[in-house]
């Protein structure tokens, strides 16, 4: 996770010796160790006091998609803080699914995304001119 501060930027990561038993974290280890989760429990919900129904408001938090818009608006003032964080690899987001779980909120962006309700057309393969 890179965290960008002050025309500043760093690398950082959780150390294997971190004391988290005050960290409301999932019980699911997949989900735990996601980089999203440490982000959202650790950093902005037990750190920063963001909640988790604050984040999913959007309240003290705003999420993009682009690495250079986020570094832009912590660089010109606009946000105090920024996160950059590793894509989620796809055999995680399989691992959370096989074990039944959901993926939390903003921790995956599929490219190219396929446009919906544009055009809707039942397509019936016994239904041929």
């Amino acid at each position: 996770m890179v965290a960008a501060e002050d025309q500043r930027a760093r690398i950082l990561t959780l150390r294997d010796d971190a004391d988290l038993s005050a960290v409301p974290l999932p019980v699911n280890k997949t989900l735990r160790d996601l980089d999203v989760t440490v982000l959202h429990a650790i950093v902005l919900e037990h750190l920063l006091g963001v909640s988790p129904a604050a984040q999913e408001r959007g309240e003290h938090v705003t999420y993009v998609r682009d690495a250079g818009q986020a570094v832009n608006r912590v660089l010109s003032g606009e946000h105090q803080l920024g996160f950059l964080l590793n894509p989620t690899p796809m055999w995680q987001v399989e691992a959370v699914g096989d074990a039944g779980e959901t993926m939390p909120q903003k921790s995956t962006l599929f490219a190219p995304r396929l446009q919906s309700g544009l055009v809707l057309r039942a397509v019936d393969p016994g239904d041929r001119p």
